[in-house]
């Protein structure tokens, strides 16, 4: 039976905020938490601006007594759905949580989930320090959302990605509880904090996240090599790494993707150019920038630029960041897919991409985190008619299938979230499914936490 909910309960749960204004029930505030970063949107019974812990468990509380689902949201720009209000549910907003505290002595941040990841990076570097994870959409982007996706980054190649950082969290559970781990309690016992890392806010509403931060490490050179085919670029991904090179950054970019980028300002590329690869080479590995010159003239190199004038550097790093809102503006509808390949599989994926349509109604075009394996194929229609829709879910599961053929994961970063949760069979058979169910039915036994991601 549905609980009713009246004005008397809505006064009831503005009450019991820091504020009556962090309870919204319609307006501009209401309406942005309707969707992400994706094509989907999920209208909520209402939105709550969470100012602190108190107001998170205040509203799940409220929730559990009124029989709504709770929506953990961040800045919302998640590209797997997992931020979109779920049927009756109370979206918690966490993006006002945004204290960054720096303690240099133990090299640690406690951050709210709501501190923007540059905000992070930028703190860490005063203090001499850095925070590596570095996901494209870090100036705006919230920490709690990459923690909750588990976020790479065009650093992950040689620095890892969010889970590698995380030293503990602070939450709220399914009946308004608080939940500490890792170094909240000592990391004694079970460890917690990876299992909530990349759970994409289905057991537990994080608040506060304590990170691991680094001393800083000179940047490298920038470089950008021209490829013939885009296959041959991920074949130099491959041999770049084999040879033990580990650059801080290593991306790929194929043609197509490059082409609409240039509207940014991206440099002329040949016009036999199938695959670029865009790198900052590791400043402590001598003799890196010759042999990746190596490396790309055996796999048929047309150019090979070194950057070195820092506003050229910037301004190329600057076009990868906005390559995906740059590719949004092309099409009237898109589904962004971010698979991850073993470094020995990836210019067979790349190749798969390549093969697919490059002209309308359904394009594809692919970039990524190449020194990690991630993938991005981006597939864009120029029309929202049915028969468009249905071929562009058709060349997603071609992809998605070849991935697990390779020996590939469906996400690298994005999370399954709405979009994947009908594939996730095809990776993990029916008892590491029940496990992973039996760990939600723990944390969370009346499934009100972001109920339809992940699973189906």
């Amino acid at each position: 039976m549905t609980v009713v909910i009246t004005s008397a309960d809505w006064t009831a749960l503005r009450n019991a905020l820091s504020s009556p204004e962090r309870l919204h029930i319609s307006g501009d505030v209401y309406e942005r938490a309707w969707g992400d970063a994706t094509t989907w949107t999920g209208q909520p019974q209402a939105v709550v601006v969470a100012a602190s812990s108190a107001d998170v468990i205040n509203a799940i509380r409220f929730a559990r007594q009124h029989d709504l689902a709770v929506v953990p949201r961040g800045a919302g720009t998640g590209l797997s759905g997992g931020a979109v209000p779920s049927e009756r549910s109370l979206v918690v907003d966490l993006s006002d949580l945004q204290n960054i505290s720096i303690d240099p002595t133990h090299r640690r941040a406690v951050c709210g989930a709501g501190a923007i990841t540059h905000d992070i990076q930028r703190a860490a570097a005063a203090a001499g320090l850095a925070y590596p994870p570095d996901p494209a959409s870090h100036t705006e982007s919230t920490i709690g959302g990459n923690v909750a996706e588990n976020a790479g980054g065009l650093a992950c190649t040689r620095f890892g990605v969010t889970s590698d950082y995380v030293l503990g969290i602070r939450g709220v559970t399914a009946d308004g509880s608080l939940l500490e781990t890792g170094c909240y309690v000592g990391d004694r016992g079970f460890n917690f904090t990876d299992v909530i890392v990349g759970s994409e806010g289905t057991l537990a509403a994080i608040t506060e996240v304590s990170l691991r931060l680094i001393p800083t490490t000179p940047s490298g050179t920038t470089v950008l090599i021209s490829f013939p085919t885009a296959a041959a670029a991920g074949q130099a991904v491959a041999a770049i790494k084999r040879q033990g090179d580990n650059p801080t950054v290593l991306e790929f970019v194929d043609r197509d993707a490059a082409a609409i980028s240039s509207s940014l300002g991206n440099v002329d590329m040949p016009a036999t150019t199938g695959g670029l690869l865009l790198i900052e080479t590791n400043a402590s590995q001598a003799g890196q920038i010759e042999r990746i010159h190596e490396v790309a003239v055996s796999h048929a190199a047309e150019w090979i630029r070194i950057a070195s004038d820092p506003a050229e550097v910037s301004q190329l790093w600057a076009v990868r960041r906005e390559l995906s809102r740059a590719i949004k503006t092309t099409c009237a509808t898109y589904l962004s897919e971010d698979v991850a390949l073993p470094l020995s599989r990836f210019a067979e994926a790349v190749d798969v991409v390549a093969a697919m349509p490059k002209i309308p109604p359904v394009r594809v075009v692919s970039f990524g985190h190449a020194g990690d394996g991630n993938l991005h194929a981006v597939f864009l229609a120029d029309n929202t008619e049915a028969q468009t829709l249905l071929e562009m879910e058709r060349l997603v599961e071609q992809l998605l299938r070849e991935t697990i053929r390779l020996g590939g994961t469906l996400s690298g970063e994005h999370g399954i979230g709405i979009a994947k949760r009908q594939y996730l069979s095809w990776e993990f058979d029916t008892t590491t499914l029940q496990a992973m169910r039996s760990v939600k039915s723990t944390f969370d036994p009346d499934d009100r936490l972001n109920p339809d991601k992940i699973f189906l």
